[in-house]
């Protein structure tokens, strides 16, 4: 008996653990080409969250419930060469009037032109709202029915002049009510996906002139955080 008839009988006289061994190389096979393919599906769909919602940003300078002088975006671009974008960004309520539809936890970003010029390749960077105006997201527009012309009202979380985490804070927060009407419904290629959050769900955002913003709470001259993008934006320096 030669090693090949030898063989060929070992195949047949264990057949049942060698097809048993042969379907779990299949399986396992087929689950790293399925994790694969998954994983490669999700890492696009993080990425492309990513790029809606953040543009050409690459970092930012946040304070939260501090403020600090919107002419420090003059500063990093004069002296790192960067492009920077000043903004108010709050917590705050929108209603629609004369109704009683109502979503909390909506984000009102006081923004100037230089906002609209971190959002991507081929968007509209000229959806700039008017005095008296405020431009809604597609989520939000899509929750409360709105559309451009309609009047909504805005209650905003005002930090006031000492934080919120200060030892001598007030656990009482002041409000201000701000009246607009719709102009524009900015979409995900509008840069309407824009936010900080480190989660998956679309924000609600309203986005008014940061001139409006900061006489409302009274912070003329003052902003919360800077966006800084471009080429040489690196964190280390800024």
């Amino acid at each position: 008996m030669n090693r090949w008839k030898l063989s060929l009988r070992a195949t047949i006289h264990f057949r049942r653990t060698n097809a048993a061994v042969a379907a779990g190389i299949v399986i396992a096979t087929a689950v790293c080409v399925g994790s694969l393919a998954v994983g490669d599906s999700v890492r696009n769909m993080l990425r492309n969250i990513a790029d809606a919602r953040l543009g050409a940003v690459r970092t930012v300078v946040a304070g939260g419930d501090r403020f600090f002088r919107e002419t420090l975006h003059d500063d990093l671009e004069n002296d790192l060469g960067v492009v920077t974008a000043p903004i108010i960004l709050l917590q705050g309520s929108v209603t629609v009037a004369g109704k009683s539809a109502r979503v909390n936890r909506v984000q009102i970003v006081g923004v100037s032109d230089a906002f609209w010029g971190f959002q991507g390749t081929g968007a509209n960077t000229e959806r700039v709202p008017g005095a008296g105006s405020a431009i809604v997201n597609d989520h939000l527009s899509v929750r409360l029915g709105l559309a451009p012309g309609d009047s909504i009202v805005l209650r905003i979380r005002n930090p006031g002049s000492i934080p919120a985490d200060a030892p001598l804070s007030d656990d009482r927060t002041e409000s201000v009510v701000m009246r607009r009407t719709v102009e524009a419904v900015a979409g995900k290629d509008d840069f309407g996906r824009f936010s900080l959050r480190a989660d998956q769900l679309p924000p609600d955002t309203v986005f008014v002139p940061l001139e409006d913003l900061q006489d409302a709470i009274q912070r003329r001259g003052q902003i919360n955080l800077l966006l800084v993008g471009g080429a040489d934006a690196d964190p280390d320096q800024v």
